[in-house]
């Protein structure tokens, strides 16, 4: 969960207002009512099962960083953003893993047989262009 601050609406008291908000949300606790506290942020307030890529791709990898850094089961924060501050609450971290080729083997062969299309395309057009003369001429210009 990330609880949002904007910094246009907050100015120079983003920090101070932070601090607040952090000492509100740690005695809620994982119970904290996100959707009315901080402000509303376009991707959401909630966020499941993100790789730190996922997280860096939206974040950016200053804010990726720092929250992969914090600790599960407590508020933290703030974490800075390009979108402004965030106070965050990881529920759980979860060590990354090269998935078994059963979990894979679909996407895997769908992006298989796209390359294939993509492939036999590429010939089909190489084929076809050879079967025509193709010239390129100028404008006539009415200004001579």
């Amino acid at each position: 969960m990330q609880v949002y601050l904007n910094a246009d609406r907050h100015g120079d008291k983003i920090e101070a207002d932070a601090e607040v908000l952090l000492s509100q949300l740690k005695e809620a606790g994982a119970d904290a009512d996100v959707s009315t506290a901080g402000d509303p942020f376009m991707f959401g307030e909630r966020f499941q099962d993100m790789t730190d890529f996922e997280i860096s791709r939206m974040f950016g990898h200053e804010f990726t960083e720092a929250v992969m850094a914090t600790s599960p089961s407590e508020w933290q924060g703030p974490v800075r953003s390009g979108y402004g501050l965030h106070l965050v609450y990881i529920s759980s971290k979860a060590d990354s893993r090269l998935p078994s080729l059963d979990e894979v083997r679909d996407k895997v062969n769908d992006e298989w047989m796209a390359r294939q299309r993509n492939e036999m395309d590429e010939l089909f057009y190489q084929e076809l262009r050879k079967r025509y003369d193709i010239s390129i001429e100028k404008p006539i210009s009415g200004r001579d």
